[in-house]
């Protein structure tokens, strides 16, 4: 089985006042590995997934929750299925929490 693990670059949104949640910083990178199996074949538009940051450091073993924007099958020819995952939030361990957006700079299949 494959392990799908990405670099995503983080860019914090505004979050509504708390004191639980907190601010990350534009262009912050991150690794971090899916948490479910996405496939063209069993997900739909809409689900959720989540992933675990594994880099050392600040971010370290904090959680980032997402869902699957937009599927776009393959096609006979073609052959490949692009899928648009979109970031929603980074949950620290102590529970402090940021909405974020993000986007995958870089694709590991481990």
């Amino acid at each position: 089985m494959k392990m799908l693990m990405a670099l995503v670059t983080i860019a914090s949104a505004v979050a509504l006042a708390s004191a639980q949640t907190f601010s990350v910083p534009d262009d912050v990178a991150l690794r971090i590995r899916l948490d479910d199996t996405l496939t063209s074949v069993d997900s739909e538009v809409g689900d959720p997934f989540s992933a675990t940051v594994v880099d050392h450091g600040h971010y370290q073993n904090a959680r980032v929750y997402g869902h699957i924007a937009e599927i776009d099958p393959s096609g006979k020819l073609k052959g490949h299925t692009s899928m648009m995952l979109r970031f929603d939030r980074l949950v620290m361990p102590d529970g402090r929490r940021a909405s974020i957006q993000g986007e995958i700079v870089e694709l590991l299949l481990a």
